[in-house]
């Protein structure tokens, strides 16, 4: 089964502020709350108080782009990965402090999932490996 991201698939979710999407990191399925909206990335983690070990964030974009990612309103700790197109991982940033006014940069991303910090390590998610995903409103 091909569990790659569908953009098309996920963006006709873009106006259910209640959209999930199942996230696999290797053996590990990780309930995402979809980012979709230029609202909806701007707010981000930013309005909840902490994620449980198995949620996280999705946000997708409508074609692949440069972006940047900040911590300067997440009040917990996260880890953070560039996705490509293909559902590769391109960049991964581990254990992203909050309040810091540090910036990272993803180039050509298709996605930027955010995970509790400490996930990318656990599950050994490395740049290349595959992210999955499957949606609960299919």
């Amino acid at each position: 089964m091909d569990r790659s991201p569908d953009r098309d698939v996920l963006m006709k979710f873009a106006s259910k502020s209640s959209s999930r999407v199942f996230v696999h990191l290797g053996d590990t399925v990780v309930s995402c709350q979809l980012a979709l909206t230029p609202e909806q990335q701007m707010i981000g983690l930013s309005r909840h108080a902490s994620l449980n070990s198995n949620e996280g964030m999705l946000f997708v974009f409508p074609q692949t782009q440069d972006t940047t990612f900040h911590m300067s309103t997440v009040p917990f700790p996260i880890d953070i990965v560039g996705i490509d197109e293909r559902g590769s991982v391109t960049k991964i940033v581990q254990a992203a402090l909050p309040g810091t006014n540090e910036r990272w940069n993803f180039a050509k991303v298709s996605a930027v999932l955010e995970v509790p910090a400490g996930l990318v390590k656990e599950t050994r998610t490395r740049i290349g490996s595959m992210i999955g995903t499957t949606s609960d409103l299919l």
